[in-house]
């Protein structure tokens, strides 16, 4: 079971605040009748004789844990299974079903563990198709929800839970697995039908890497369609090899096939080649799956439109932000389309904006302040716009007196927008709107050697500020401790190229790209004055984000991959958590997930890059590096619930005196 902070319980009720999450009654029906369900439960292209098949409630005591058990029967020899009316604990109480067991022909298989979600038991009704497709896309979606407690799993006991409130009776269900269940899932696979959702039949404007789901089924098949492994422990048979190449860096091995799959999806770049060997020939396994092995078993979805696109100009840092509903915000900057632009995953318009009303030219950065307003710099005029996330068509700007172009914002921890300015003299300094918003001035003492590319905020009160200089290629990476009003500097770094984006974890460590210009750009971390390389790479990062385990996440390159670097369980003098005591770098099971174009996917080049709030990470595409050309058409990136689900908008993690920063919600 997960460990939380004194901080993070300490600031529970004030990141719920935050992040919109509510404590009043949801209106919901107690005890109201479910519909009547039927299916089949497969095992690859076999129907399961015998299988029991079980409802569930999701947990909501806590990630991991168990809800009730609603209803259970056995499937028939043809697989066919049936489920009367029950009585709902609630009418938007969130369910799934496992299949245990059964028969494809050869005998029972207790290995054999299925699952698909049902999504809310009021509106519980029609077909539903059990097999290895509905589990990748259950397992690969909510295995941050999985109940892997104490570093191990227990045979037989399968069950998915997260956080929740309470108010009069009513349970808040978690927002992630609501989101995860309603909207993730309905859109990479098809549960009626039992199959991956195709370039032809996603939701509109949407590319699944169907492929990739159908090779995860195949693997989940090669075991299902036997009688299971001979014991805990043998790697002989096709269970116990696909149980043990998916054993983690603890040798926690699984039981059943929906732990293993839940495994896969929590290291999807281990073992790779030899889980790809397990799968079965053609006519017992799914047609569509990769012909090939791939470099990592993550699930990715982009999304396009004609109506908006990124360029990131060469020197500069774009950057995204996800708002309390689930909302990702992005600039907009392609020719004829500039603006800032929703996207919400559900529904069949996907995009909305770009919004302009205050006439920016080239924004290339968003954050979204505590009261709900999205603030972007702008590269090419010196005004600053705040658009409301309830209501862009009326945003506020700030003609900028301070400055002439805009080069970087972010949302402090006193809700301040800080923001990086050059002046026509060609000056580089921090200028702040106060909280209020009432007034707008740039801060003494801030003046920097070259233009301010990136800056965070700290949740004890400082800023980091990332700057490059653009003409010749060398940056520099300055840190600033103590309330922005002070901005005393502290040089800790100085490099050749393009520094990254900034992030604190804890008091006072953070993240940086050191830009070294080559092939062997390194992320780094900062420590007792120093940066420690932590992670070669093949191409240079591009931007940072951290998830609600505290693993950090950058994008990188053209190699179109976002690469997850996990915390050490003890931690280095300095205090940093991604190093060990000798200031090693990271656990070797780092996982870079590669989603290109030359792996299947329609990542092109990974600009910014956030954690929402079931865990998926988000990659907004830049494909070129002016606002004259036409930008890559696949706008944003959806790598399926690969990290630890975490707080959002950003500004709910830095909030005053408290250190939510790498922690996961409680909702």
């Amino acid at each position: 079971m997960r460990s939380y902070s004194l901080f993070a319980l300490a600031g529970l009720s004030v990141s719920l605040l935050l992040t919109g999450c509510g404590f009043g009654s949801q209106g919901v029906d107690l005890g109201l009748p479910s519909g009547e369900i039927s299916g089949r439960v497969m095992g690859g292209q076999s129907p399961i004789a015998g299988s029991t098949m079980s409802i569930y409630a999701f947990g909501s005591g806590g990630y991991g844990l168990a809800g009730s058990e609603l209803a259970t029967t056995t499937s028939k020899n043809d697989g066919s299974f049936t489920f009367n009316s029950f009585p709902c604990p609630q009418s938007n109480t969130p369910l799934y079903m496992l299949s245990s067991g059964g028969n494809t022909g050869g005998g029972n298989n207790p290995s054999a563990v299925l699952a698909v979600t049902l999504g809310p038991c009021g509106s519980l009704n029609g077909i539903v198709n059990i097999n290895e497709v509905t589990t990748a896309a259950t397992a690969f979606t909510l295995a941050h929800y999985f109940n892997e407690i104490n570093s191990g799993y227990t045979e037989g006991a399968d069950f998915f839970g997260g956080p929740s409130t309470s108010s009069g009776g009513i349970i808040n269900y978690s927002q992630g697995i609501i989101n995860a269940t309603t909207v993730t899932i309905p859109h990479i696979v098809n549960t009626q039908a039992g199959f991956a959702n195709s370039n032809v039949n996603a939701a509109p404007g949407s590319i699944v890497e169907s492929a990739k789901i159908y090779t995860i089924a195949n693997i989940l098949a090669a075991c299902v369609n036997t009688t299971g492994p001979t014991s805990s422990t043998e790697t002989t048979t096709v269970c116990g090899q696909l149980f043990g190449y998916t054993m983690d860096y603890q040798n926690v091995r699984p039981f059943d096939t929906l732990q293993a799959a839940v495994q896969m999806a929590l290291f999807p770049a281990a073992h790779v080649k030899n889980l790809y060997n397990l799968i079965p020939p053609i006519g017992f396994s799914f047609g569509g799956y990769l012909t090939s092995v791939p470099q990592d078993f993550s699930i990715g979805i982009s999304y396009t439109t004609a109506t908006a696109g990124l360029a990131v100009p060469t020197g500069t840092i774009s950057t995204l932000d996800i708002d309390a509903n689930g909302g990702i915000w992005f600039p907009s900057n392609g020719t004829g389309n500039v603006g800032v632009v929703q996207f919400t995953a559900g529904g069949s318009t996907n995009f909305f904006g770009p919004y302009n009303s205050t006439n920016m030219v080239n924004p290339t950065q968003v954050s979204i302040d505590a009261t709900g307003v999205a603030w972007l710099n702008d590269l090419g005029s010196n005004f600053v716009a705040g658009y409301p996330i309830a209501n862009p068509t009326s945003p506020t700007s700030f003609p900028g007196t301070v400055g002439n172009v805009f080069t970087a914002v972010t949302i402090n921890y006193d809700d301040s927008v800080v923001l990086g300015f050059t002046t026509a003299a060609n000056v580089s300094q921090v200028a702040v709107i106060d909280p209020t918003r009432k007034t707008f001035a740039g801060q003494a003492n801030s003046a920097v050697s070259y233009p301010i590319v990136s800056i965070a905020g700290d949740p004890v009160g400082g800023d980091s500020i990332t700057t490059t200089n653009t003409s010749s290629g060398s940056g520099s990476t300055q840190y600033y401790y103590g309330p922005s009003s002070s901005f005393t500097p502290f040089i800790v770094s100085t490099d050749a190229g393009l520094a990254g984006q900034t992030i604190f974890q804890g008091k006072d460590i953070v993240a940086v790209n050191t830009g070294l210009g080559s092939a062997t750009d390194d992320l780094c971390v900062f420590s007792t004055q120093n940066c420690f390389p932590i992670y070669p790479l093949t191409q240079r990062p591009t931007n940072l984000a951290i998830d609600g385990e505290s693993s950090l996440w950058a994008t990188a390159g053209s190699a179109g991959s976002v690469l997850q670097i996990p915390q050490y369980s003890t931690f280095a003098p300095g205090g940093t958590s991604y190093l060990d005591t000798n200031f090693n770098p990271p656990r070797a099971e780092a996982n870079e997930l590669f989603h290109g174009t030359g792996n299947g996917g329609t990542m092109v080049q990974p600009a910014g890059v956030a954690v929402d709030v079931a865990g998926n990470v988000w990659v907004s595409n830049a494909g070129c590096t002016t606002t004259g050309c036409t930008p890559s058409p696949f706008v944003l990136s959806e790598v399926i619930g690969a990290a630890a689900p975490t707080i959002t908008p950003l500004i709910s993690q830095i909030i005053t005196n408290t250190t939510l920063t790498g922690t996961e919600p409680q909702y």
